[in-house]
C-alpha cells in the first residue's frame, strides 16, 4: 500500500491537490466505523495516508526551490560547505548550506533555498589541492544560480529528481570567494573532521604512490568517490563490485556486527551485577547501532547509508520491544519508514536493490542445508540468488551484468568487508585520536587495497571482466514475470514448479521490451551542444556526439549510451562529427569506445579523434568535402559537401551538412554553419525548396540564419539545440523572430527535452516532446528559451 500510494503521486504530471485524498480518507474512516469492519478500511486508509504524505513532501520540496526572479542574478550567500567538495581537474563541486542570502546589486535579503549545489572553476595555474574550499568551512560567496534543471531523454538519468530527493533547491557556480567566516558547530564541525581525515589520507598515500588505492580508501571510509578516475570506475563496475564502494547495507551491517560483539562483551561485564539476559543482548544492540551510526556520519550520511540505518533502527526497536521477532515484519516496517521519509526513493534503482537484496537474504538464509556442506552451500546459494534477483533489476534499470560476479563476490565481499573496512576504519580513528599510529595503519591498509587492484587487473587479463549490456531492456510486465520465475526457482516447491520458474524467467528475458523499429529522427537534449540519432530499418546514423562538460563527464557517456541501451542500439552504421568544436565532438571517445562504428564522416580533424571499433576493420574517417548520397533504411541521406577547392578558415563553416529525405519529408542538419556557408548552400540544387524540419544553425546564434536562408527554406519545425540559460544567450531573439515571420514552429530542446520526429507508414510526420510526454511534477516545464 505504501509503494502504491507514493507511486501514484510520483507518476503525476503535476502535484495533485491535497483536498481529494483527505476527503477520501475521511469517508473511508466513517465507513469503517459505521460498518465495524476495519480490515479493508485500514488498507485503503494506509494507501490514502501515503498519498497525502507524498503530496505534502513534494509541495515542501518544490517550495524550497529558488524563485525564478533570482535566476541569473548575482547573489551573496553566507553558510558552510555541506560535505566534502568533489575533486575534478580545475573544478570543485560541492553542496552549500545557506544561512543567509541577499542580492548583490541591492543588498536586500531574500528567501532562498536551504541547500544549493555549486561549481567552483579554478583558474589555470592555481593548485587544486588542498581544495580552495574545504568541507565544513564557512564562507561568504558571490554566486549565480538557476532553478534545478537537467537533461530529459529516453533512458537518461533524471538529474532533477536526484536534486529533489536531496533537498537541493538551486544549482549554480561561484563567481568569487569573498571571505572565509568563523567556523560553526554541528554538521559543519563533522565535515571539517572528515576533511582533515581526507587531507591526511591524501598526504600519506601520495608518498606511497598509490592513487587507485587512495580512491577506494576514501570511498570506503568517507563516501568520497571523486578520487576514483573513470578507468578505475569502469573496472570496478565491469567486475560487478560497484556495491562494495557504496556505504550502504553491506558495510554498515558488518560494522554493526562488530559493535554488537563489543556491546555484548560490555554487557557480560555488567552481568556480574545484573542478569546477562537483561544486559547482554540489549547492550549489544545499542553498541551495534552506535558504531553503525558513527560510520554513517563519517561517510556523510548519504541516501544509501540513511536507508541502511533506518533498516537497522527498525530492527533494533522491534527486537528491544520484547515482541516476537519477525524478519519480514521488520523489513516491511523499514520499507514503510524509508518511503515515509523520502517518498520518491522508489524511483531510484538503489532503493529496489537495497530492499530486494535484504528480502533475498531473509528468504535464502532460512533454508536448511546438510551439516557437512551447510555453510559453504549457504554462501554459494546466497550469491547465486542475489545475482539472479539483482541481475533482473539491473537489466530493468538499463545496467550491465558480469556473469562471473557471483564467484568474484564470493571472494571480494569477505575480503573487503571483513579485512579492508575494519583496517580502514582503525586508520581513520587513529587520524582523529592517535595521529602517531595513523602512518603505520595507513601503510598496513594499503596492502590489501593494493591486492584488491591486482586482483581486478588479473581478472581483466584472463577475461573475468566479461561485462555486457543485455540486448533489450525489460518492460515492467517482463520484470514481474522474471521476478515470479526467480521466486519459484528459489522456493522449496517440487522440481517441476522450479522448472516452470526457470522457463518464466527465460521467457521474460527473451521478450524484453518491445522497441519500435520505425523511422525516426531524435534530437537529444544535451544542453549547449548537438546530438541527433537517425534510425530506420534497423540502421542507425549519429550526427554529432554532444558536448564534454568536464574531464569526467560528457554527453556520450551521460546521454547517448543510455539512449542506445534504451533503444537496443548496438552499432552505428554511420557516425558524423560535423566539426571539431567540443560541444559537437565532446562525447566521441565515450561512444566509439563501446559502440561499433561502420563508417565515420568528419567535418575536420579534432582533438581526441581516436581509432574506433569497426566490424569491417576500416578505422579511417572520411571528410564531408564532396557531395554524396547514402541509404539508411527508408532514409536517403544527402551529404552536401564543401567542394574540393574550398576549405573555410572558420571551423564552423566546415560543418558537415546533411539533408535527409523520407517519404517526401525533408530534414536539414546544418551543424554550426554561419553566414558565408549559408550563402553558398543557397546555390545548391537540393536547397531550392522548403524543408519540413531544420536544426537552426549554430544553436540560434546571430552569426547564422540570415533572412535569405530562413525565407528560402521556410521550415515547418525549426529546432534549437541549446542549453538552458547558457552563457552565449542562444537562441538570439532576432533569429527566433525571423523564423516566426515565415510561419515556423519553434522547438527548443531546453524546453521540450528530447525531440523525436516519427515517420508513420501512412506518410504522416509525428512529433514527440519527451519532457511533456513523460511529465513529472518535479520537472521544469516553463518554456523561456523558445516562448510561443
Amino acid at each position: 500500500m505504501a509503494v502504491s500510494g507514493m507511486g501514484l503521486v510520483a507518476l503525476c504530471p503535476s502535484l495533485p491537490s491535497l483536498t481529494y485524498p483527505v476527503a477520501a480518507l475521511c469517508v473511508v474512516a466513517v465507513v469503517g466505523v459505521c460498518r465495524r469492519d476495519l480490515s479493508w478500511p485500514l488498507l485503503a486508509g494506509l494507501l490514502l495516508l501515503c498519498c497525502c504524505r507524498g503530496i505534502l513532501w513534494g509541495d515542501w520540496q518544490l517550495q524550497n526551490r529558488v524563485a525564478a526572479s533570482l535566476e541569473g542574478a548575482d547573489m551573496v550567500l553566507e553558510g558552510y560547505v555541506d560535505g566534502l567538495p568533489e575533486r575534478q581537474p580545475r573544478l570543485q563541486r560541492f553542496n552549500f548550506q545557506v544561512r543567509s542570502a541577499r542580492r548583490a546589486d541591492t543588498g536586500a535579503e531574500v528567501a532562498f533555498p536551504a541547500k544549493v549545489r555549486l561549481s567552483h572553476y579554478i583558474e589555470p595555474g592555481v593548485a587544486t589541492l588542498p581544495p580552495l574550499v574545504a568541507g565544513g568551512e564557512s564562507w561568504r560567496l558571490l554566486v549565480r544560480v538557476k532553478r534545478p534543471y537537467g537533461f530529459v531523454n529516453p533512458g537518461g538519468f533524471d538529474y532533477e529528481l536526484w536534486l529533489l530527493n536531496r533537498g537541493i533547491g538551486a544549482t549554480g557556480y561561484v563567481r568569487q570567494l569573498i571571505a572565509p567566516l568563523a567556523p560553526v558547530g554541528g554538521a559543519a564541525a563533522l565535515h571539517r573532521w572528515r576533511e582533515k581525515i581526507r587531507q591526511r589520507f591524501f598526504q600519506d598515500f601520495q608518498e606511497l604512490g598509490q592513487g587507485r588505492v587512495l580512491g577506494v580508501l576514501l570511498a570506503l571510509t568517507l563516501g568520497d568517490k571523486s578520487y576514483i578516475d573513470s578507468s578505475a570506475r569502469d573496472a570496478i563496475r565491469e567486475s560487478g563490485l560497484s556495491h562494495l564502494l557504496a556505504i550502504s547495507g553491506l558495510h554498515i551491517s558488518v560494522v554493526a556486527a562488530f559493535g554488537f560483539l563489543l556491546g555484548r562483551h560490555l554487557g557480560g561485564v555488567l552481568s556480574l551485577a545484573w542478569p546477562l539476559a537483561l544486559f547482554g543482548p540489549r547492550v549489544g544492540v545499542a553498541g551495534g547501532v552506535a558504531l553503525a551510526g558513527s560510520y554513517s556520519l563519517l561517510s556523510g550520511f548519504g541516501i544509501p547509508a540513511q536507508r541502511a540505518m533506518i533498516m537497522l533502527l527498525v530492527w533494533s526497536a522491534w527486537y528491544l520491544s520484547n515482541r516476537r521477532f519477525s524478519a519480514w515484519d521488520s523489513w516491511s516496517l523499514a520499507l514503510l519508514a524509508v518511503l515515509w521519509l523520502q517518498p520518491l526513493a522508489l524511483l531510484e534503482a538503489g532503493f529496489w536493490f537495497s530492499f530486494a537484496a535484504v528480502a533475498s537474504l531473509i528468504h535464502l538464509s532460512g533454508k536448511n542445508y546438510s551439516a557437512a556442506w551447510g555453510k559453504w552451500a549457504l554462501l554459494v546459494f546466497l550469491q547465486v540468488g542475489l545475482f539472479l534477483l539483482l541481475g533482473v533489476l539491473q537489466v530493468f534499470w538499463g545496467l550491465g551484468l558480469n556473469p562471473w560476479s557471483p564467484l568474484i563476490n564470493l571472494v571480494a565481499i569477505p575480503f573487503v568487508s571483513l579485512l579492508v573496512v575494519p583496517l580502514a576504519l582503525l586508520a581513520t580513528l587513529a587520524v582523529l585520536i592517535l595521529p602517531p599510529l595513523a602512518a603505520p595503519l595507513l601503510w598496513l591498509v594499503q596492502l590489501p587495497l593494493a591486492a584488491f587492484w591486482r586482483g581486478l587487473d588479473g581478472l581483466a587479463a584472463v577475461g573475468g571482466l566479461a561485462y555486457f549490456v543485455p540486448l533489450l531492456p525489460l518492460s515492467l510486465p517482463a520484470l514481474l514475470v522474471a521476478l515470479l520465475g526467480i521466486a519459484l526457482l528459489l522456493s522449496p516447491l517440487p522440481a517441476a514448479m522450479r522448472a516452470m520458474g526457470v522457463a518464466a524467467a527465460l521467457v521474460a528475458g527473451a521478450a524484453g521490451q518491445a522497441v519500435e523499429r520505425d523511422t525516426r529522427v531524435t534530437v537529444l537534449d544535451v544542453g549547449q551542444g548537438l546530438a541527433v540519432v537517425v534510425e530506420s530499418g534497423g540502421e542507425v546514423l549519429l550526427y554529432d556526439t554532444g558536448p564534454r562538460f568536464s574531464a569526467r563527464f560528457d554527453a556520450g557517456r551521460a546521454v547517448l549510451l543510455p539512449y542506445f541501451s534504451h533503444r537496443a542500439i548496438r552499432k552505428l552504421d554511420t557516425l558524423v562529427v560535423s566539426h571539431g568544436d567540443s560541444d559537437h565532438s565532446g562525447g566521441y571517445s565515450s561512444v566509439v569506445s563501446t559502440t561499433a562504428v561502420q563508417q565515420l564522416l568528419l567535418g575536420e580533424v579534432f582533438d581526441g579523434l581516436v581509432a574506433r571499433q569497426s566490424d569491417s576493420g576500416n578505422n579511417s574517417g572520411d571528410f564531408c568535402n564532396r557531395d554524396r548520397t547514402l541509404l539508411l533504411g527508408r532514409v536517403v541521406v544527402h551529404i552536401i559537401g564543401l567542394g574540393q577547392d574550398r576549405w573555410p578558415q572558420n571551423p564552423n563553416n566546415r560543418s558537415c551538412v546533411l539533408l535527409l529525405e523520407v517519404d517526401g519529408h525533408r530534414l536539414l542538419l546544418p551543424g554550426d554553419i554561419e553566414h558565408q556557408r549559408e550563402q553558398l548552400l543557397l546555390q545548391h540544387p537540393l536547397l531550392q525548396a522548403p524543408v519540413a524540419v531544420m536544426l537552426v544553425p549554430h544553436h540560434g546564434s546571430q552569426t547564422s540564419s540570415t533572412r535569405a536562408w530562413v525565407e528560402r527554406l521556410r521550415p515547418h519545425w525549426a529546432v534549437v539545440s541549446a542549453g538552458y540559460r547558457n552563457r552565449y544567450k542562444h537562441p538570439h531573439a532576432d533569429v527566433l523572430q525571423r523564423y516566426r515571420q515565415v510561419g515556423s514552429q519553434l522547438l527548443c530542446s531546453s524546453d521540450s527535452g528530447a525531440l523525436t520526429f516519427i515517420f508513420e507508414p501512412s506518410g504522416q510526420l509525428r512529433l514527440q516532446r519527451y519532457r511533456q510526454q513523460v511529465a513529472r511534477y518535479w520537472r521544469y516545464r516553463q518554456p523561456q528559451a523558445c516562448p510561443p
